[in-house]
């Protein structure tokens, strides 16, 4: 294989499909349009997670082909795909941990696992070393709830630093081992609920800056330069009676969101239309706004762009 350019930068997309007997998962270059299948038919594959270096992806082997040995040339577990080497590596087998939902950062992957149907028990492994550490022991959820780690992104890391939600916002250093709860009123990061509504955190993202979380429908941020909280708003001034009909989890890198959300128009047709927008930090002296108004915050966003799918180019 050669090299390439520097300036010309090796990008990937995942294909996920399901089959009557298995699911396929497929990795391609598109700089080269090679396809890589992760897996075989002896089971399922499951795309987890992506970034610079890595693909995590799980596999399943079916019940009557795994061998009762577990000699399996795959056996079920959890795999490490590196983007560079073109090779897969076991990274968490079954017979170590139950993988339930995880996310990668540059030197950490983190993961929780079914503890039972309303526990879970979240863990960090370093991608190099392979050490693992406990973050939280016990993550707890309504009965019959606990896979919504799955799919309320209710954690996320970057560097060395992993933010999750149980009755508030935590933080856990990997360096030093030490936890701690951020300052944010309680408001805005309840309880998780088995009636109605869930109004507990989700949607979590981290940056090296800030992170930021869905509560009640509504965007919410917390800044780690100036310690405050912030509200994100989704919509720009003078689009507040605009029928939307989708809002895609926000994203964040640095101190920039973005995030798509579907429109109607008045002709009763759909166009997406993407928002990007910068955190304005306020005067870092200046004293937080109570909890009892906590819409008046001193840090705030303003939307950077807005493009539609057609200017993008998207189909």
């Amino acid at each position: 294989m050669s090299a390439l350019p520097a300036s010309q930068p090796i990008t990937y997309t995942v294909n996920q499909t399901y089959g009557l007997t298995n699911t396929r998962l497929v990795i391609t270059n598109t700089v080269t349009s090679e396809a890589i299948r992760l897996g075989n038919d002896l089971g399922s594959a499951t795309f987890v997670d992506i970034n610079e270096r890595y693909v995590l992806w799980s596999f399943a082997c079916k019940q009557l082909a795994c061998k009762p040995d577990g000699s399996d040339p795959l056996p079920t577990g959890h795999y490490l795909y590196n983007l560079e080497t073109a090779t897969s590596q076991p990274f968490m087998l079954a017979d170590d941990y139950g993988l339930a939902a995880g996310r990668l950062g540059q030197q950490w992957v983190v993961f929780a696992t079914l503890l039972s149907t309303q526990h879970v028990r979240l863990y960090a492994g370093h991608l190099d070393s392979g050490q693992v550490v406990i973050v939280e022991d016990m993550m707890e959820f309504p009965a019959n709830d606990a896979l919504d780690i799955a799919t309320h992104r209710l954690f996320d890391v970057v560097n060395d630093t992993v933010i999750w939600t149980q009755a508030g916002l935590h933080r856990y250093d990997l360096t030093t081992g030490i936890s701690e709860t951020l300052n944010i009123p309680a408001a805005l990061t309840p309880a998780r609920s088995a009636t109605g509504l869930d109004p507990s955190p989700q949607g979590l993202t981290i940056s090296e800056n800030a992170v930021i979380w869905e509560s009640y429908g509504y965007w919410w941020g917390y800044d780690f330069v100036t310690e405050q909280y912030f509200p994100i708003e989704t919509l720009p001034p003078e689009w507040e009676g605009v029928m939307q009909t989708y809002t895609s989890y926000i994203q964040l890198h640095s101190d920039t969101l973005s995030w798509p959300m579907l429109v109607v128009l008045e002709d009763r047709s759909e166009t997406r239309y993407y928002f990007t927008a910068s955190i304005v930090r306020a005067d870092p002296n200046t004293s937080q706004t109570p909890e009892d108004t906590i819409y008046l915050p001193l840090i705030v966003n303003k939307i950077d762009t807005i493009r539609t799918s057609a200017e993008r180019g998207d189909e």
